[in-house]
């Protein structure tokens, strides 16, 4: 399965909300006409999480994730840097699966491939 899009982490994601791509905001249903769009994610567990796409009113909406982003974050621990990986669920209810990877410290190469990351769960 090919991601659709990743992130890199940063401080404001880790401990108040994720910023989402506005050229990832079609992705999700609804934000054309609300200003908070409900939507379900899963980890790799089948964990299920209620995210919220909130957009401001302006016309820069600036779309962020709140709902239970800080949950999953907590419960994942995550750091700035880790690498949220977005991919499509084959479960029609939840609309994406929500990937982790932390970067190991110090950076491991192969044949000048990055092969220095492990999965979060």
């Amino acid at each position: 399965m090919a991601p659709i899009f990743s992130k890199p982490l940063t401080k404001t994601d880790v401990n108040n909300r994720l910023s989402w791509p506005m050229d990832q905001l079609s992705r999700i249903p609804g934000t054309n006409t609300s200003h908070e769009v409900p939507f379900l994610v899963a980890d790799d567990f089948g964990n299920r999480w209620k995210f919220i796409c909130s957009t401001r009113d302006e016309h820069y909406l600036k779309p962020v994730i709140i709902g239970e982003w800080m949950k999953f974050a907590r419960a994942k621990a995550l750091k700035k840097d880790d690498q949220l990986i977005f991919y499509e669920h084959e479960d029609p209810a939840v609309r994406f699966l929500v990937q982790v990877q932390r970067q190991i410290d110090p950076p491991l190469h192969l044949g000048g491939a990055n092969i220095g990351t492990y999965p979060i769960h």
